[in-house]
């Protein structure tokens, strides 16, 4: 049997922790809930760095695409923060949904971000100029977590109605 030992334990928060995603900097993480802010952890000295910037609302979803220098956080209220590294600051508030957001990931080969929402949809938007791209309506009902294949051909959301959707990521169909 293998034994299984904590490593560490990071205390700060004073909230539910809905979101945990890993910097592409080694040894960062980042994590976000119902404390209304994005905190910056260090894996190194095991210790809170700073919050990264404040939220209206609690913190469902992180994610920072690969190869871009930018962090989003999807809100309860429906709209995503898009943190730039580079200017240390929000840059823009991406407003498509109007219920919470779930899950964000992106699909690197074609610089695209994915966002799931409670209100049944995934908005598709351009990484480059954080444009809406595609909407995809994928449910009546909530769209809680996206996944990639490992293969980049495709995409499977997991529904709040029992049902995993599967599309083609090359037109989304």
């Amino acid at each position: 049997m293998i034994t299984v030992e904590k490593s560490a334990e990071l205390t700060g928060h004073g909230n539910p922790i809905y979101a945990l995603t890993v910097s592409q900097k080694p040894g960062i993480i980042f994590t976000a809930g119902n404390d209304k802010g994005v905190v910056e952890w260090s894996l190194k000295t095991n210790a809170f760095i700073k919050v990264m910037f404040p939220v209206v609302t609690s913190v469902y979803a992180i994610h920072c695409p690969e190869n871009f220098p930018l962090l989003f956080a999807g809100l309860r209220n429906g709209d995503v923060l898009v943190f730039d590294f580079i200017q240390q600051k929000v840059i823009s508030i991406l407003k498509n949904h109007l219920k919470p957001i779930f899950d964000i990931q992106s699909v690197p080969q074609k610089k695209e971000l994915l966002v799931a929402s409670e209100d049944g949809s995934v908005s598709v938007w351009s990484l480059e100029d954080l444009k809406l791209v595609h909407k995809i309506l994928v449910t009546a009902d909530t769209v809680r977590t996206i996944s990639i294949s490992t293969q980049n051909k495709q995409v499977a959301f997991g529904c709040r109605d029992n049902t995993i959707r599967i599309y083609d990521l090359e037109d989304y169909t």
